[in-house]
């Protein structure tokens, strides 16, 4: 069957469930079952989905997001994030505007901007900030990290798709984050007034020690993500003690969550076995189609018709491993392309739970954001774009 035909279809699956408000894990699976019976004939798509079952790969990912989520829930639980939002807002209103969003975006969780949106919503009414303003500063720079931090589901999924590991990803990912974070002061800095520093509340700011503990064990020490994972949820636990673990457990292992890893890594499998990718990848250079186009509208368009990082990395990336790489053969300014592509999908998106649940927190329309939104992805394009000519 033809390729691009293929990947029409799943991507209708994939919104039809979405539109019938299907729980994501799930969808992903049927989208997974779906590639296979197209592409594999029954006795293949069996031994491949044991293989996949039964896959070392499979439970290191869950092992991965468990611990992941472990640690965000745990920080945030233990009032650690509050404490440092408030040093933040005692040192300066202008910069607490950028940094509180910033801050929650380090531990990823559902709708994670609209905690930041309620943090701020005070300082941005004193400041006499525009809402729809507001609205742009709080959900563009919750989510510039997507790219690097690897408490990121989709960062934690492109590891295992490519066979890479976090350093490597992060090397490449910085030039997105870099134009992220430029892109959004440009388009907002100008209007939201002069810096006024107030009181320097140190002792708070060392609250940030777990997000500096684990980055410096991934990046200097070159540890294992999951081992750094475990390694600073330990450090997070011994020195907090937090009453409500059970809690922590229970969100770590959500259900949803699991489907989910089964499903990528099942879509992956089939992909695999059915050589899906080489013939997408075959089919596109046939057509005298540039790949680099092709592994940047992908990623953009499954981003910007589901609103989650998860989609793009778990859909889009299998698609793109030929061209791309695994292991020693990956191509970082190939991966560049896609990431960005996929990041900017998400943010453009008017799904995006986090854009939703901000407008409504300050009250305004979801695309009233949209005059900020449109200019800083073009900006944020360019300068990815220089990065990748350079």
């Amino acid at each position: 069957m033809n390729s691009l035909l293929i990947l029409s279809i799943l991507i209708v699956v994939m919104l039809l469930l979405m539109m019938r408000r299907a729980n994501i894990g799930a969808s992903i699976i049927v989208v997974a079952l779906t590639l296979g019976v197209m592409t594999l004939p029954p006795g293949d798509l069996a031994r491949s989905a044991e293989n996949t079952l039964t896959s070392w790969d499979l439970y290191r990912l869950i092992i991965l997001v468990s611990l992941a989520i472990a640690l965000s829930r745990a920080m945030k639980l233990n009032g650690m994030l509050e404490i440092i939002t408030d040093a933040f807002s005692s040192l300066n209103p202008q910069i607490s505007m950028y940094a509180i969003p910033m801050l929650i975006g380090l531990v990823p969780m559902p709708g994670g901007a609209m905690v930041s949106a309620l943090m701020t919503k005070e300082v941005f009414s004193k400041e006499r900030i525009s809402w729809d303003l507001a609205t742009f500063i709080n959900y563009w720079f919750r989510h510039v990290w997507i790219p690097i931090w690897p408490l990121y589901q989709g960062l934690i999924f492109s590891m295992i798709i490519f066979e890479v590991g976090a350093p490597e990803l992060v090397s490449v990912g910085w030039s997105i984050t870099l134009g992220a974070v430029m892109a959004g002061l440009l388009v907002s800095a100008w209007k939201v007034g002069r810096l006024r520093f107030g009181e320097i509340r140190l002792r708070e700011f060392l609250f940030l020690w777990p997000i500096i503990l684990l980055a410096a064990m991934i990046l200097i020490l070159h540890l294992k993500l999951e081992l750094a994972l475990a390694l600073t949820l330990i450090a997070v636990v011994i020195a907090r003690r937090p009453e409500n673990w059970r809690k922590i457990l229970r969100d770590s292992l959500d259900p949803t969550v699991v489907l989910l890893m089964v499903g990528v890594m099942l879509f992956k499998g089939f992909s695999c076995a059915s050589n899906f990718p080489r013939l997408f990848y075959s089919q596109m250079t046939s057509m005298g189609v540039d790949m680099r186009l092709v592994s940047f509208i992908l990623p953009l368009t499954i981003g910007l018709l589901t609103g989650a990082e998860i989609n793009f990395a778990s859909i889009a990336f299998p698609m793109l491993v030929s061209y791309v790489g695994v292991g020693s053969s990956f191509v970082g300014s190939r991966y560049l392309i896609a990431m960005a592509g996929g990041m900017l999908g998400v943010l453009l998106s008017p799904m995006h739970l986090c854009l939703i649940l901000t407008s409504k927190v300050y009250g305004v329309h979801v695309t009233d954001a949209y005059r900020y939104l449109i200019p800083s992805s073009v900006i944020m394009a360019s300068i990815v774009l220089l990065f990748y000519l350079l």
